[in-house]
């Protein structure tokens, strides 16, 4: 049997992807929320630096472990005659599928909700500065830098 089959059927690649999702969302998740709780900037680096950090044991927990009907179960005590992989793979699927759904949704969102700009109460940071628009025939220049 192959390496990659048995990470296989071990579900450790599923479990992998499923990791690399919830990283992701759980990475938007804290760009919403540092700012609106004024965390620090560090916060986002931090929070990445613990997922990868957490990546790999997650791997070797899954590599080590598998789910079964009875619970977690060391995989050395399981028997491979009679598989329960199947439903594990299945909400494993399933999991997965209801992540990538809320991460596509975040993503639409993101794109397609036009951010609000608020209009400043301040006449002087609503003027428009002359120099942004192309002149006009019998428009008048003004150099600011002569002033």
């Amino acid at each position: 049997m192959s390496f990659f089959a048995e990470l296989k059927r071990r579900n450790v690649i599923r479990v992998g992807i499923l990791y690399l999702i919830s990283a992701w969302l759980l990475l938007q998740l804290t760009d919403v929320l540092s700012s609106l709780l004024s965390a620090p900037e560090w916060t986002g680096s931090l929070v990445v630096v613990l997922l990868a950090i957490g990546f790999f044991p997650t791997l070797i927990f899954a590599w080590i472990f598998e789910l079964t009907s009875d619970g977690l179960k060391r995989e050395s005590e399981i028997d491979h005659s009679v598989s329960l992989a199947a439903s594990a793979e299945q909400r494993t699927n399933v999991l997965i599928t209801v992540l990538l759904i809320i991460a596509i949704g975040a993503v639409a969102v993101d794109r397609l909700v036009p951010a609000h700009v608020p209009v400043s109460e301040s006449p002087a940071e609503n003027q428009v500065i002359a120099n942004d628009f192309p002149a006009k025939s019998g428009d008048t220049i003004v150099d600011d830098a002569s002033n």
